[in-house]
């Protein structure tokens, strides 16, 4: 669903749970926050957090603890991501060689800071790379208010039956939502997903409308156009990030969704198998589905929590095997109750 036009003078992000108020004086890392955020058409009450959002080039200035927190890590030479748990809120540092992401949170004032330090250098600020900042932090704040953000696919089957799908990285929820939406399906989202659980008892997934970032090889297989690369690929493998609303219609698409089965997915075999696993088997990839970074843990009462909606609904394991053509959705229709 096309997203509603920003208002750049009084920018908000609306997510379930929080409204992301918005304070950045920087275009392009202004850009590149709203690019990632897509805004909720959620009912839900919000509560409202500021997020103060700059470039600084030379000297890194933020308060002491912060500085203390990363200073080990500002001038590696790796990509590499970290989550540090601070009494006064958490801090995150995201890294490319010499080009820093800094996110931290304020708890007492309500704020998330989140600093692009040297940006010059890789223009990081244009990147989506952002997200790898802030994540880990919106995931802490959410949490505080019940909703659960989860690294996740998913599709709405007929009759409003949500399937989320949970793997690692580069692990195959994109192309199995791709797939089932090309048969029937509805979209909801193919990378992240906030779950709050309704005092009925039900839990219901709101998508997170960020871009999908594609293979070359899913570009190929559906025959989509292939963007042209920009500086921040490494690699001819890069993965090119597409807006939803140009692959899928309105109809093809939803922003919410009744939960009823939960499914791991495993990028392995050569023929697709889909069969019921036991929801303690489940638990695991669902409790590192809710970690953005290196040392953050499940947060409190989020085990509880997904012990419970494991109990609750369907537990699957998709094998996907070797071509995406072979995943069908009557196959999650007949195993979805």
């Amino acid at each position: 669903m096309k997203q509603p036009a920003v208002d750049r003078e009084h920018p908000t992000i609306r997510l379930p749970g929080i409204t992301l108020r918005i304070e950045c004086d920087f275009p392009a890392l202004l850009d590149a926050i709203l690019t990632a955020y897509g805004n909720s058409s959620s009912d839900l009450a919000t509560a409202e957090v500021t997020l103060r959002a700059c470039i600084q080039i030379e000297q890194l200035s933020v308060p002491e603890h912060v500085y203390r927190s990363v200073e080990h890590a500002i001038d590696r030479k790796d990509w590499h991501s970290e989550y540090i748990r601070h009494p006064r809120g958490a801090i995150v540092i995201f890294c490319v060689p010499d080009a820093p992401l800094i996110a931290y949170h304020n708890a007492s004032e309500n704020s998330i800071h989140l600093v692009a330090y040297r940006p010059d250098r890789s223009k990081l600020a244009a990147m989506p790379a952002v997200t790898c900042a802030l994540n880990p932090i919106l995931r802490d704040v959410l949490l505080e208010k019940e909703y659960y953000m989860l690294h996740a696919a998913g599709v709405q089957l007929s009759d409003d039956r949500g399937v989320l799908f949970i793997a690692d990285n580069g692990g195959g929820k994109t192309t199995t939502a791709i797939q089932l939406t090309r048969n029937g399906a509805r979209f909801l989202s193919d990378d992240l997903v906030i779950l709050h659980r309704k005092a009925a008892g039900h839990w219901v997934a709101f998508a997170v409308r960020e871009n999908l970032n594609l293979s070359p090889r899913t570009l190929n297989f559906y025959n989509m156009e292939r963007p042209a690369p920009n500086i921040h690929e490494k690699s001819a493998r890069a993965k090119h990030p597409i807006p939803p609303d140009q692959i899928f219609t309105a109809a093809e698409m939803c922003d919410q969704m009744s939960v009823r089965a939960l499914c791991r997915v495993q990028l392995t075999g050569t023929q697709p198998e889909l069969h019921l696993i036991r929801a303690t088997d489940m638990l695991p990839s669902i409790l590192r589905a809710h970690c953005f970074a290196d040392r953050q843990r499940p947060g409190a009462g989020a085990f509880r929590r997904f012990a419970e909606l494991s109990d609750q609904y369907t537990t699957l394991e998709l094998i996907t095997g070797d071509h995406p053509a072979r995943i069908r959705i009557q196959d999650f229709d007949r195993s979805v109750a």
